[in-house]
Formats: structure tokens, C-alpha cells, sequence
């Protein structure tokens, strides 16, 4: 993990899907991003916005289209999930998910459409979805479903034009590059 520890950071705040997370919401502009985390952020090749526990994507546009959150945020989806959680608390007290992705374990709600839950894989070899249920999760983004820059799916296993037009680059998936810098 490469962020700096003396930046400004989310405590808690509610998580909405295909809204917002704590005060910072989809849509806000570089702008007004700025007046509420100050001039304490990193940014990226791509000019999204990292402060200690949170990540700020944003469009081509300039504004938010994706919020990420990590670490030591407080804040829960409906007052009853967050950072820590498992996929079987995720059952038991939203109801059903859905894997979002072939290559990551991250996951979907299926009546919630703009969040996802990854969870840690990193620590030890999982072999059996009883144990990947038992994992905690480590990252919850929010995601305007009506965006068409925002198709969760193209930038977690990237598509069949990036692989062709940038080898390289699309060895790492969009979500991959976010994840490294995060995690």
C-alpha cells in the first residue's frame, strides 16, 4: 500500500449506492471534491484522487463516478454493512449477492445495483465458497449504474479492444491498478 497516512480521511458516513458514500456523492465535480478534502490527496496517472482511506474516480467529465472506500472507514451500507464484514453478514442482513467478477473476489447485491464488495484473498489460498464466505471485506465502492464509463464489469477484466490496442497496459485490469494502490 502506497498512500500517505497524514492525509485527511473519511471516519464514517453512510454508504448509498449509485449515490454517495459519507459526504463525498457521484457527480460532484473536481471542485467541489476539493473544497471537501482539502489539499491533503494523491492522484494517479489517470487524475483520480486518493486520500487515506478513500478513492475518488472520476470521469471524463471531471466529475465522481466511482467512490471507494477502505482501511479504517466506519461507515455502512443500510446501517449494518462495512469494511470487515463477510459475504455470509452480507446475506444474513441484506440478502442475496453475486460475484461481479471471474478474477476478483468481488461481489454485487443483487436488489442493490451501484455497490460492490471486494474482499481479502491476498492472505491465504481459498479453495472452497464456504471459506471465500468467511472472508472480511476489505473494499466497498459505489458506482453510478447509469453511467456509460462506469461498466463495473469492462473495468474489472478490461475488454477485448484495451488487450488488443495496449497489451501491456491491460496486463493489470483498471480495478487491479486501483486495488495496488490501495490495498
Amino acid at each position: 500500500r502506497r498512500l500517505n497516512k497524514t492525509m485527511k480521511k473519511l471516519i464514517a458516513g453512510d454508504i448509498v449506492p449509485g449515490e454517495g458514500i459519507s459526504i463525498l456523492k457521484l457527480g460532484m465535480s473536481k471542485e467541489e471534491v476539493f473544497q471537501v478534502i482539502g489539499n491533503e490527496y494523491e492522484t494517479d496517472d489517470w487524475g483520480d484522487v486518493y486520500i487515506e482511506n478513500a478513492a475518488i474516480i472520476f470521469n471524463k467529465q471531471g466529475n465522481v463516478r466511482m467512490l471507494l472506500v477502505f482501511d479504517d472507514f466506519e461507515g455502512k451500507f443500510m446501517g449494518k454493512i462495512g469494511i470487515g464484514n463477510t459475504l455470509e453478514e452480507i446475506e444474513e442482513r441484506i440478502g442475496k449477492y453475486e460475484e461481479a467478477s471471474e478474477t476478483y473476489p468481488l461481489y454485487t447485491l443483487t436488489e442493490y445495483p451501484g455497490i460492490t464488495f471486494q474482499l481479502n484473498d491476498e492472505e491465504e489460498e481459498i479453495e472452497t465458497e464456504e471459506e471465500e464466505r468467511k472472508l472480511p471485506v476489505v473494499v466497498i465502492t459505489v458506482f453510478d449504474t447509469k453511467d456509460v464509463e462506469n461498466d463495473i464489469y469492462v473495468h474489472i477484466e478490461g475488454t477485448e479492444d484495451d488487450a488488443e490496442e495496449k497489451p501491456e497496459e491491460n496486463k493489470k485490469s483498471f480495478w487491479r491498478k486501483i486495488l495496488e494502490k490501495i490495498i
